[in-house]
This record gives C-alpha cells, sequence and structure tokens, in this order.
C-alpha cells in the first residue's frame, strides 16, 4: 500500500525492497515516460541495470540519480 500511495502522490521512483520476490513491480524501477523497466532487483539486490548514460534506453528519458 505504501507503494501505491507514493505513486498516488506523484513519486515516479517508487519500489519496496524488504520484502524479496512478492512485492512483483513495486521491486522495480520504471521509466516514467514509456513504462520500460530500469532496474530489476530482488529485495535490495540489482540484478540488471538497463540505463544507458543515465537514461531510459527505450525513450532517453533521463532519469535523476549516480550511475556508475
Amino acid at each position: 500500500r505504501a507503494c501505491e500511495s507514493g505513486k498516488e502522490a506523484g513519486l515516479d521512483y517508487v519500489y519496496a525492497g524488504n520484502i524479496p520476490g512478492q512485492l512483483g513491480r513495486w521491486e522495480n524501477t520504471w521509466c516514467p515516460s514509456c513504462g520500460d523497466k530500469l532496474v530489476e532487483r530482488v529485495g535490495f539486490s540489482v540484478l540488471d541495470n538497463a540505463l544507458r548514460d543515465g537514461a531510459c534506453p527505450k525513450c532517453g528519458l533521463k532519469i535523476p540519480g549516480v550511475w556508475l
């Protein structure tokens, strides 16, 4: 419910990592523009980071953050 409340409040990058494997789409980070999956996680572990130069590879939206 907390993730849904955050999204409804206008937050673009809502995810939850405290219940690994039980949160569905809330465990990952999604592009707020095109909806593409940007960061795939299980709990707090990153399985895949699709960002390219800090941007969504599908639509090019710059995603705020520090991306290595």
